[in-house]
Parts: C-alpha cells; structure tokens; sequence
C-alpha cells in the first residue's frame, strides 16, 4: 500500500511539474510576442484578424 501511494504521488508531482514548466515556457513565447511591435499590414491582413478570434474562442473554454 505505501509503495502505490508513493507512486501516486510520484506521478501527482511530476505532472504539476510538466504543467508548470510549460506554462513557464508558453509565458516567454507570449511575453515576447506581445513586445514585437507588428507592423501595421498585419493588422490589415483579414487571416490575421481571423487568426486573432479563432485564439480568443479557445482560451475562452
């Protein structure tokens, strides 16, 4: 019994850990993204603003 609950809690805290280190991962990439000027046709572009709501719909869920 105690070798299954160390091993849950193996598997628990490397999970955390994974999912901690990718969102670290994913805030570098936004951070960057967000302080790249973009050039004022990428704002004209209709896939870029198309690109811009399908993003928004699926960090809403």
């Amino acid at each position: 019994m105690l070798a299954v609950s160390a091993l849950m809690i193996g598997a628990t805290g490397t999970y955390y850990w994974n999912a901690y280190s990718q969102a670290q991962e994913y805030e570098e990439i936004d951070s960057a993204l967000l302080a790249d000027e973009l050039p004022p046709s990428a704002y004209l572009d209709k896939g870029f603003h198309a690109w811009l709501e399908h993003g928004s719909d699926s960090s809403s869920e």
